[in-house]
């Protein structure tokens, strides 16, 4: 019913950025259980307004280990930061994280959802970049548009332009012209590697995550597939709501 993205073999400049990746996530766990402690962990990580949900069972003891962690193995959600655009305040008690793609019409329908569920002072909603894995295709093409309208303080704003044209690199422009962006900048950030960076990271960190398909969401670290009603997701957003008061 959802429309499958296939993973492509990781290239070796691909692989690098995982093993970068996974060392820096398992640092930082090391860095906050050695200064705060396991029961503190979480006031440290509101101050950097980045949160990791880590697998209970990964084995982080040695400190001195010389093998890079396995993203795979380490995650089970996703990763919280300001990186990523944000619709609310990043340190709400319940975050929704969408993985989702500008050509896909479920996730269009889900996000409209997931929007009302904003207006929810507790509640925010964080978009992660899953396109087809084809740096040549219109739905890639329009995730590096999207990011360079976030550098603009303008992300929302473009992404509800971009699901209503029909995204091609005139669209692309048109739109950052309408909303007053300097041009000159934006052009420059579409051919920039940081943009595509951005979504490749949150490719990589899908992949880690095992998802397949989309609209893929987390309700905090509960996995959510495929549309579902509002009445669902308020059941689910409560649940976790319950899980912060106790």
């Amino acid at each position: 019913m959802f429309r499958e993205i296939f993973k492509n073999e990781l290239t070796v400049k691909l692989f690098v950025i995982v093993s970068l990746l996974a060392f820096f996530v398992f640092s930082a766990f090391l860095i906050l259980n050695i200064e705060k402690g396991d029961n503190t962990n979480d006031e440290a990580e509101e101050d950097m307004n980045v949160k990791y949900y880590l697998n209970e069972d990964y084995n982080h003891k040695d400190p001195y280990t010389t093998k890079v962690p396995n993203l795979e193995d380490m995650l089970r959600g996703p990763i919280i930061s300001e990186l990523d655009p944000v619709l609310g305040d990043i340190n709400s008690s319940v975050m929704l994280v969408i993985f989702t793609d500008f050509e896909c019409e479920y996730c269009k329908k889900q996000e409209k959802i997931v929007k009302e569920l904003v207006e929810d002072d507790n509640v925010s909603l964080m978009w992660k970049d899953y396109p087809a894995n084809d740096i040549d295709s219109r739905s890639f093409k329009a995730a590096i548009a999207a990011r360079c309208a976030q550098k603009e303080g303008a992300f929302w704003e473009y992404h509800d332009e971009l699901y209503k044209s029909n995204l091609s690199d005139e669209s692309f422009l048109q739109i950052a012209r309408d909303l007053n962006f300097d041009m000159d900048d934006f052009e420059d950030c579409l051919v920039s590697s940081e943009a595509k960076q951005s979504v490749v990271d949150n490719i990589i960190e899908a992949d880690a995550l095992g998802i397949v398909g989309i609209p893929y969401m987390y309700i905090n670290d509960q996995e959510v597939f495929g549309e579902t009603s509002k009445e669902e997701l308020l059941q689910l957003i409560n649940i976790e709501k319950e899980k912060v008061k106790q």
